[in-house]
């Protein structure tokens, strides 16, 4: 019998990445579950899309491995085109080291692309082309030429992959991660609720979404 969600031990539920393609979101997590997290939560301007007063706030906790996240990313793009200027997009990486060989250096590349302005296509390039440089040996010389091809100073990229602070800046969010008891990526917190995985989020997001704007006075078009 599958162990629910709730029983396993944080070491083993680190290395699910986003429940994948099993029965334990059905089994164990409970749906859209709301937290005692408030919608506000500490971020980056430059890991952030949409207006700092949005009535919605999205975090998503990510891996830039994992595939469930890069399935996630087309609802996700849905979503906030559905409903421009009503959401904040707030991203944390939450790389799964133990089951994911490049998921901190595609973070770190993402933080030092980020400090040249270009952390959201960055972010795009990681996804787009997952399927190749997760399987790669020398994915830190893909990573160099995602940023050249963007533009990047590549001196300037290449020097900050070594800087400890972009790693700390990816264990922070980690460390946020954790403490909102995040064990599996996707996560996505909407405003209070929790959503697990890509397809948790393509089947609930649109109608919790509509639940916060109506709140605030908003009805949909007729």
């Amino acid at each position: 019998m599958l162990k629910t969600l709730e029983s396993l031990s944080r070491t083993s539920r680190r290395v699910v990445c986003g429940l994948a393609l099993t029965g334990l979101l059905v089994a164990g997590a409970k749906s859209c579950q709301k937290t005692q997290w408030a919608a506000v939560v500490s971020s980056d301007p430059g890991k952030r899309q949409g207006p700092s007063n949005a009535p919605v706030t999205l975090v998503e906790y990510s891996d830039f491995q994992c595939p469930v996240c890069k399935n996630a990313q087309e609802p996700l793009k849905e979503i906030l085109a559905r409903y421009p200027g009503k959401i904040l997009l707030i991203f944390k990486h939450f790389p799964l080291t133990r089951v994911h060989r490049w998921a901190l250096a595609a973070s770190i590349a993402a933080e030092c692309a980020k400090d040249q302005g270009k952390f959201w296509p960055y972010h795009d390039l990681l996804y787009e082309r997952q399927d190749a440089w997760s399987k790669s040996e020398k994915a830190p010389e893909e990573f160099l030429a995602f940023a050249r091809e963007l533009g990047l100073d590549p001196e300037s990229f290449d020097r900050c992959r070594t800087n400890p602070l972009a790693e700390a800046a990816v264990r922070s969010d980690e460390a946020s991660g954790d403490a909102r008891g995040v064990d599996a990526t996707p996560t996505f917190f909407l405003n209070e609720y929790r959503l697990v995985s890509g397809g948790q989020f393509r089947r609930e997001a649109a109608r919790l979404v509509e639940v916060e704007l109506r709140k605030t006075g908003w009805k949909p078009n007729p």
